[in-house]
């Protein structure tokens, strides 16, 4: 394996000689600390800041692995998530057919609403005015992609030869049938569904209220 370095604070990126332009790892510039790409998504960031936890856009301390320090990244999400809702198509939450919102990667029912403005006014959050619809996700699992990806990364090339691919077969249809149930709600950064203003002991301003169907 071999090295690129270029500053003694910046990390150093390892490749394999046969592949000199694929990195497969970061080491720490300082104390030479090996970060695997495949162990670690975020490999040079956490080499980046591993003796030296700068934000890099104010200089401030920040944690291993992050780019930004905390303030730095509320601001930089705050300002994605503007652009996101700016994008969006709004629609007013008496004409949203779907069941589940989600706001700040929290996932909640339509009817339950009150009770997670609530919540954030017991935090001192400012209410919602609006959340992102959901739509609903089947889970899934593909297990010859699975096997072929563990067969690459853990044994040697040609393995897959003396895999058995009907009962993989056999097993994708076990597999199906096990998690055929399982829904997920996943958010749509597409449509934003208005929410009227809360007022604490106010009707609920769900499905159940506005009469929706929720469906």
């Amino acid at each position: 394996m071999t090295t690129t370095h270029v500053d003694a604070k910046k990390p150093r990126s390892l490749c394999f000689e046969d592949a000199p332009t694929t990195v497969m790892a970061w080491a720490c510039g300082s104390c030479a600390t090996v970060y695997p790409m495949r162990s670690y998504p975020n490999a040079y960031e956490i080499a980046r800041t591993c003796c030296n936890p700068v934000c890099t856009k104010c200089d401030g301390e920040t944690a291993q692995g992050n780019a930004l320090c905390a303030a730095c990244r509320k601001n930089a999400e705050a300002t994605k998530e503007a652009v996101r809702f700016e994008r969006a198509r709004k629609i007013p939450l008496d004409d949203y057919q779907g069941d589940y919102l989600n706001f700040e990667d929290a996932t909640f029912d339509v009817d339950a609403l009150d009770d997670a403005q609530s919540d954030r006014v017991k935090r001192n959050e400012e209410p919602m005015t609006y959340a992102w619809a959901c739509a609903p996700e089947e889970a899934s699992f593909d297990v010859v992609s699975s096997v072929a990806d563990m067969l690459e990364e853990e044994h040697p090339q040609g393995s897959d030869a003396d895999v058995d691919y009907n009962l993989l077969d056999a097993a994708q249809i076990l597999v199906d049938k096990a998690i055929d149930k399982v829904v997920s709600h996943r958010s749509r950064s597409d449509i934003a569904v208005l929410l009227p203003p809360f007022e604490a002991g106010a009707p609920s301003a769900g499905h159940d209220a506005a009469g929706g169907s929720g469906t």
